[in-house]
């Protein structure tokens, strides 16, 4: 395999055309068929072609990129070396350096060879950096089988790493990550928190920039540029989950809008009866002040009636006692 072949002279002397952090350098120790020792590739920020014959480790290199980068039930690992679906690779067969198989006498079947026992570690390593703002950052991930089972712990470093001077100190877990805090690096037992912390560094805002470089950094070729876009760009959908989806909705408007005319149409027909009750308010009232005025009406008579009664009772008492005389 060569590695690298720099295009940088694409960017002539343009001093932005390197801004961001970029990919300085990468190694990987023990990982697929590079085995034994660190395997270092110093890109320096440029652009790079990777080239090699086939099985000369190209596609693992790749998805050891992609394993610092992207969480293990998302990869789409081995892609660039096959283009059909099927998957022969995974975490844990790049972790035991898988190579080939062995047949079995026994079983009349095969097993796969192996380059590592269990317990060795594998590291995977990348270096950016920033070169117009001075800023570095080191993604790493140290990897090794246990009871059958990959196990892994990641790291992060606003410095410059390399395997061989901070990665290589103890074969036993505890103690390389206690030298590894000791360096300042920060070690994360999840990918999330991991995640997190690195995109936050790189300046990615949510993980579909992670999505999209899953999907298309190993592409072996584009047949058409519309199922391109369709199938490595845009969000896998259901349609007929859809469709059932927008169909309920309809329904559910439908409705909702039924219900809200008739609620108007009731409300309508409540107008009237509100003038009318409105009305019938009124007239009892006045029929009250009636009644009332009624009842002080026969007080306020009486009362006029007994001055003109006793008007009367005068006149009559005078002309009694002038007949007398």
């Amino acid at each position: 395999m060569q590695i690298p072949l720099y295009l940088d002279q694409l960017n002539g002397h343009n001093p932005d055309a390197l801004a961001g952090f970029r990919l300085q350098r990468f190694e990987v120790l023990n990982w697929g068929t590079f085995d034994k020792r660190p395997w270092v590739m110093n890109l320096l920020g440029n652009m790079a072609l990777l080239t090699g014959a086939n099985g000369s480790g190209k596609s693992t290199l790749v998805d050891a990129l992609l394993t610092l980068l992207v969480a293990n039930k998302r990869r789409n690992y081995n892609q660039a070396s096959s283009t059909t679906s099927k998957k022969e690779r995974d975490e844990k067969s790049y972790v035991q350096g898988a190579y080939g198989r062995t047949r079995v006498e026994e079983s009349y079947g095969s097993k796969p060879k192996l380059l590592r026992t269990d317990g060795t570690l594998t590291v995977l390593l990348a270096y950016f950096s920033d070169r117009l703002t001075k800023q570095d950052l080191t993604l790493a991930q140290v990897l090794w089988i246990e009871a059958g089972s990959v196990r892994k712990f990641f790291a992060t470093a606003n410095t410059e790493l390399a395997i061989d001077s901070h990665f290589t100190s103890s074969t036993r877990i505890a103690d390389l990550k206690k030298h590894l805090k000791a360096s300042g690096v920060e070690v994360f037992d999840e990918f999330g928190k991991y995640s997190q912390q690195f995109r936050k560094r790189l300046g990615l805002q949510s993980e579909k920039a992670l999505d999209l470089f899953n999907q298309t950094v190993s592409i072996k070729e584009i047949g058409g540029l519309n199922d391109f876009v369709r199938n490595h760009m845009l969000e896998k959908t259901d349609v007929q989950t859809k469709i059932r989806e927008l169909q309920e909705s309809y329904e559910n408007l439908t409705i909702s809008h039924e219900a809200i005319q008739k609620a108007r149409r009731q409300l309508g027909s409540l107008v009237p009866l509100t003038g009318r009750s409105r009305k019938i308010c009124k007239t009892k009232k006045r029929s009250c002040k009636a009644t009332e005025l009624f009842t002080h009406c026969s007080c306020f008579l009486c009362q006029q009636k007994i001055p003109l009664v006793n008007s009367r009772t005068g006149i009559y008492q005078s002309a009694a006692n002038s007949i007398a005389r």
